[in-house]
């Protein structure tokens, strides 16, 4: 089965450039288009180039029976040539013209496909990475992060190798077309003899190598993919890694998944190389066995050096320009797998909500009322059963259960990450997922902020720590001031040589759990909230950088809405109300000290 289904993918490989072609710009298959005609005329300049080599190589070998020919006769008047020197430089002069002309017009062709390629990857890459980020969280919830970044990068690069590829491969097409229909014009025997030799020898490596190209190359796919999953889990476990000394665990994986990918990729490219050098003997061979028989026949020697010489430049831009279709193809098919990734990702759909704007008319004022909330990811085992629940504006909710009580799912779908199976949730009496109204759900979404236990910080300064996704507010230092004084941040942050521009390090490295957390409430509080959710926000903390956290929460102004998750009962002993969650179902509802027990 397996295979039947790698060679039928290997047939659809034009399939895949109707993919890619649906997904170009109308400027990218304009340039394409001109792409097209600046290779069609290189072929008719190889055309010119090998035409000229005749009267040079018949001037050179007996100038004196050239002048007598028909040909030069008739061009004579134009010229008016008085001596033998005089055709001699003129038939140089065409073939050097010839040749140079036809280079400029290869060069222009090579440099216009490298850059259009090069404008291609940037469009693709940029559309793939867009089209992911605006999917759905349930989304990327299903989705190995591993294996986005690998087609985003690595696979989009060898996407765009086929889209070089395919233009070379026309570019090379065009060429050896044009020298077949210059050979046949002048010894049509010779083109033909020529022309089943190398495509007869081309068509069976192609037919004996295809299944292999394909199947390296989704070996390269998959080991990619394990390559850079390795690389992140590795690390990101640094700490973990160094205290358990399970470096070599890691190496062991990283080193097998490398090795199946370096040792496929030698194998490719040996199989697109490899004919070149074969088929340069089977030309020489050609060449010698072509002037022995033409030798042996005693043919006028000027005719022997006139067909020697074309067979000898026809040979040596034929042999290039056949071994780069071949190789062309076999890179094509090479990297088949990698296009079907990204055309995967190209291919995907932008929820309509997702780009919806911000109705700046929808405002959080009173409640959110949660009626009957059913959830479940695989629409078989629900998460949440049954929940109803209201919170009021300004209200400060703690939330407790059990590990897979369902906590955190809660407040993804509070948050309006999450849709409800069933049931309903209401912001102010409006219904969040109204099908109606997609741009009430990003309107939502802009009244919140989250201080998850893992806080994410960007390895750059806190100040762009704390503005973090309006990133381009460069002169913004005064809120930012604001909005740390009120997390309870301000002092030391002062205190540092550079202030708000220290750098804080890989995921805040530099900083200690309790300063990252509080940098996080900063965060949320410039953003200007109105609701702001705590998921373990300090589970992770020591005890005095914990009292320290919730003391800044504490201090925060009541018009704020607060919604908290924790494990400790002292961090929700601040709460208005405690609700308690277990298998999905709220068991019990009310004051801190009626649910929880110090």
């Amino acid at each position: 089965m397996i295979r039947s289904k790698n060679v039928k993918n290997q047939i659809k490989i034009l399939d895949l450039f109707r993919g890619l072609w649906k997904h170009l710009s109308t400027r990218r298959k304009r340039e394409l288009f001109f792409l097209v005609i600046i290779m069609g005329l290189s072929g008719l300049f190889e055309m010119f180039s090998l035409a000229a080599v005749i009267p040079f190589l018949s001037v050179i070998s007996d100038p004196n029976k050239f002048i007598q020919s028909s040909f030069l006769k008739s061009i004579k008047p134009i010229f008016n040539f008085s001596s033998t020197n005089e055709v001699i430089i003129l038939a140089t002069a065409i073939f050097i013209f010839a040749a140079i002309f036809t280079s400029i017009i290869r060069l222009i062709n090579l440099w216009l496909s490298s850059f259009i390629a090069a404008r291609i990857a940037n469009d693709l890459s940029v559309s793939a990475y867009r089209k992911t980020l605006y999917q759905s969280y349930s989304y990327h919830i299903e989705k190995n992060t591993s294996s986005i970044i690998a087609k985003t990068t690595t696979q989009i690069s060898r996407t765009v190798n086929v889209l070089n590829f395919a233009l070379l491969f026309l570019a090379s097409l065009i060429v050896a077309i044009g020298i077949l229909i210059t050979i046949f014009i002048i010894n049509w025997q010779l083109a033909l003899s020529t022309s089943l030799i190398f495509f007869t020898l081309y068509i069976f490596l192609g037919k004996s190598t295809k299944r292999r190209l394909f199947r390296n190359g989704q070996v390269i796919a998959k080991s990619t993919n394990k390559q850079i999953k390795s690389l992140q889990e590795g690390l990101g476990s640094i700490r973990e890694m160094l205290l358990y000394g399970s470096q070599k665990l890691y190496l062991k994986t990283y080193e097998e998944n490398d090795y199946s990918l370096r040792n496929s990729e030698a194998k490719n490219k040996f199989l697109q190389t490899f004919p070149r050098y074969v088929f340069e003997l089977i030309g020489i061979s050609f060449i010698a066995f072509l002037g022995m028989i033409i030798s042996i026949n005693k043919n006028d020697g000027t005719t022997v050096v006139q067909t020697l010489g074309v067979v000898a430049l026809a040979t040596q831009k034929l042999l290039p320009a056949s071994q780069q279709i071949y190789s062309c193809w076999a890179g094509m098919n090479a990297n088949a797998a990698d296009v079907m990734d990204v055309l995967s990702m190209l291919n995907q759909k932008i929820p309509r909500k997702s780009l919806e704007k911000r109705d700046k008319n929808f405002k959080f004022n009173s409640d959110i009322k949660l009626q009957n909330i059913y959830f479940s990811y695989d629409k078989t085992k629900p998460i949440l059963k049954g929940i109803n629940l209201r919170i009021k504006k300004g209200e400060r909710v703690g939330i407790i259960g059990k590990t897979g009580s369902g906590k955190s799912t809660l407040i993804d779908l509070i948050m309006g990450l999450l849709e409800p199976t069933s049931g309903k949730i209401l912001v102010d009496g409006f219904d969040l997922h109204d099908y109606k109204k997609p741009s009430r759900i990003v309107s939502w979404r802009s009244n919140i902020a989250h201080v998850p236990q893992s806080l994410y910080l960007t390895d750059s300064s806190i100040y762009e720590n704390i503005v973090f996704e309006n990133f381009s507010r460069k002169n913004d230092y005064e809120n930012v001031a604001k909005a740390a004084a009120r997390a309870q941040i301000n002092a030391f942050i002062e205190s540092l040589k550079y202030g708000y521009d220290t750098n804080v390090g890989e995921r805040g490295v530099k900083l200690s759990g309790g300063q990252r957390q509080r940098i996080g409430i900063a965060r949320a509080l410039y953003k200007n909230s109105t609701l702001i959710f705590f998921d373990e926000a300090t589970s992770a903390l020591d005890k005095i950088s914990e009292e320290e956290v919730v003391k800044s929460i504490d201090r925060l102004k009541r018009d704020l809405t607060i919604i908290m998750i924790a494990h400790r009962t002292s961090t929700l002993m601040h709460c208005d109300r405690i609700v308690c969650l277990e298998n999905g179902k709220i068991t019990k509802e009310g004051k801190p000290d009626e649910i929880l027990q110090i």
